[in-house]
């Protein structure tokens, strides 16, 4: 409702602005336009907190679901509960993404150490890196849950284009670059919907 209240407000002042500036009223058009500065300065701020509000919610809601996994990443291998790794985000600003661990702790102690190939950097399929809790959380895009704190921190939206690493970031097109960075990232996306079977697809 203040979003709306708020696009209203910017709305009804870039109107009373054109009025003004129609009937040379110059000084209720500066008036207007503080107005209108004033209103499209809250709008971002105002859909910020309401994704901080939506994700705090989730986030208590959801806290026995994810209490349990917790439980069961430990019980299932060595490491830590959580996996933290560099994303770029809005406006190309860096940040940490939280995923719940689903590979071993010690991944490239999986790969043998006589494989002629480097371990791959994308782990889709059978990868052996792959925990038994882990194929299933990512099945079911569970591993995703944690990236609620940082919708909480900001850095992230509900819905909005998945994050990714700097050297994909830096292989964008020009146009499609800007367009992307533009917007939080977020948890989900028409294309992680349309893709959730991905490591099928890759593997």
């Amino acid at each position: 409702a203040d979003i709306a209240a708020a696009i209203t407000a910017a709305d009804q002042a870039f109107r009373d602005g054109q009025a003004a500036f129609g009937r040379g009223d110059f000084t209720a058009y500066g008036a207007a336009q503080q107005r209108l500065q004033v209103a499209l300065a809250l709008i971002p701020a105002l859909v910020l907190l309401s994704y901080v509000i939506g994700g705090t919610h989730l986030s208590l809601v959801l806290s026995p679901l994810l209490l349990g996994i917790a439980l069961w990443i430990k019980l299932d291998s060595r490491g830590p509960v959580f996996f933290r790794q560099q994303r770029v985000g809005r406006f190309g600003v860096p940040f940490h993404i939280h995923k719940f661990r689903t590979m071993q702790d010690d991944a490239t102690a999986v790969i043998p150490t006589d494989s002629p190939a480097p371990a791959p950097q994308i782990t889709v399929g059978t990868d052996p890196r792959i925990t038994r809790a882990g194929r299933f959380l990512r099945a079911a895009k569970l591993d995703e849950l944690p990236q609620l704190l940082d919708v909480i921190a900001g850095t992230m939206s509900l819905v909005g284009p998945r994050p990714e690493v700097p050297r994909y970031v830096a292989m964008y097109p020009a146009a499609l670059h800007d367009k992307v960075l533009s917007v939080r990232p977020g948890i989900t996306d028409p294309a992680s919907i349309e893709y959730r079977d991905e490591s099928a697809l890759l593997g």
